[in-house]
C-alpha cells in the first residue's frame, strides 16, 4: 500500500531526451523518495495518534484520584465547574476565529 504509488512511476532521472510516452506515469528519484517518505509518515502519524488515543483517558483517571486524594469531595466540584466551562466556551469558539480574523484584516 505505502510503496505502490512510487511503484507504479518509472524512474526517468537518467533519461537525456523525453519520449513521447512520458506522461503522468513518470517521474524523477526525487518525487518518487517523496511520496514514499510522505506515505511512510502517514501511517507512523496513526500509530502516534493511537498510543494517545489509548493513555488519556487513563491518565485523566489518574489525575483525578490524586485530585481527590487531596482535595477530598470538592474535588467532584472541580471537575463539574471545568466541565460547565468547557461547554460554555466551545460554542466560542468559531466566533473567536471570526474575530481574529476581522482584527487582522483591519490593522
Amino acid at each position: 500500500m505505502i510503496n505502490y504509488k512510487s511503484l507504479k512511476r518509472e524512474d526517468v532521472s537518467g533519461s537525456v531526451q523525453k519520449a513521447e510516452g512520458e506522461g503522468e506515469n513518470s517521474a524523477d528519484l526525487g518525487k518518487i523518495i517523496n511520496i514514499m517518505q510522505s506515505d511512510t509518515m502517514a501511517v507512523a502519524q496513526r500509530f502516534w495518534d493511537f498510543s494517545g488515543i489509548v493513555t488519556a483517558p487513563i491518565r485523566i483517571a489518574i489525575a483525578f484520584m490524586f485530585l481527590y486524594s487531596v482535595l477530598g469531595r470538592s474535588a467532584f466540584g472541580a471537575v463539574f465547574v471545568v466541565c460547565v466551562a468547557w461547554l460554555l466556551s466551545y460554542p466560542l469558539g468559531p466566533y473567536s476565529v471570526k474575530v481574529s480574523l476581522l482584527f487582522l484584516l483591519f490593522c
